[in-house]
């Protein structure tokens, strides 16, 4: 990233990358949510709804980990969360929003050597500094994601290969986790020099009225013909997010800390 055209590509692809996590996260929780509602429609096309839902969640999944992944320079235990270890980005090719710091914090004075006028470089500095501190307060959930892509989505661990739920026993993530993180992504990049970038926005804005709209159709057309499939109550299948044991281990998560605060 030695010119201000690089660092600009760089800082629009990660934004990218960052807002079609978003947008398959979002899309994968609203089908999910229509597809309770509608066990009809659930029911005449199971087999595209189940891989649907399979590949929006993996690639949410995919894409968010590999913009924020980071290795730690000891081994990590999952179960503990110490925050005693050193976390540093993973020494790598890999395009990373930690490389994306990294280097306008070594080159920002190359990239914006044409400027007129010129930037504040130590500001730039500092606000790095403040951006690699962001990143750190949500390292945890960095970590828990690296380690659920690693263990089942990257390669088939023999501990989740048959039960692929005990992953939200051992790494939880709740999709306030997942969405805080990408808007600590939108957040970096957005003040980071160039200008705010929101030319994605209205793409985000989209996709779910264009799901309400092909539901509400199917309906339609359900009402206008009798119904040649049983209808029975049909539970969807959730896949790396499993609401219902997430919600009963964040519970149990809250009232244990409520139990150590002070009276």
């Amino acid at each position: 990233m030695n010119t201000k055209a690089e660092y600009l590509q760089f800082r629009t692809s990660l934004f990218e990358e960052l807002d079609a996590a978003r947008a398959c996260f979002d899309l994968y929780l609203h089908l999910t949510k229509q597809l309770d509602e509608s066990t009809d429609i659930y029911l005449e096309a199971l087999p595209f709804f189940q891989l649907t839902l399979h590949s929006l969640s993996r690639t949410a999944m995919a894409i968010l980990t590999n913009v924020f992944e980071m290795r730690l320079e000891e081994n990590f235990d999952i179960s503990k969360y110490s925050d005693n270890l050193k976390r540093v980005p993973k020494k790598s090719k890999a395009k990373t929003i930690h490389k994306f710091l990294s280097g306008l914090d070594s080159n920002h004075k190359i990239i914006f050597k044409k400027d007129e006028p010129k930037p504040n470089y130590e500001c730039i500095k500092r606000l790095v500094k403040d951006h690699q501190k962001l990143i750190e307060e949500h390292s945890n959930t960095i970590q828990t994601l690296m380690h659920r892509r690693d263990k089942y989505f990257a390669h088939l661990d023999s501990k989740y290969f048959n039960s692929p739920s005990l992953l939200d026993e051992t790494a939880p993530i709740f999709s306030s986790q997942f969405l805080d993180l990408i808007e600590v992504g939108y957040q970096i990049l957005n003040e980071s020099p160039g200008g705010p970038l929101t030319m994605y926005a209205p793409v985000k804005k989209g996709y779910k009225e264009a799901l309400d709209r092909l539901f509400f159709k199917v309906k339609e057309y359900n009402e206008k013909l009798a119904s040649t499939i049983p209808m029975e109550k049909i539970t969807t299948t959730k896949y790396e997010w499993d609401f219902d044991l997430l919600n009963n281990i964040k519970a149990k998560q809250d009232e244990e800390i409520n139990k150590k605060k002070p009276l």
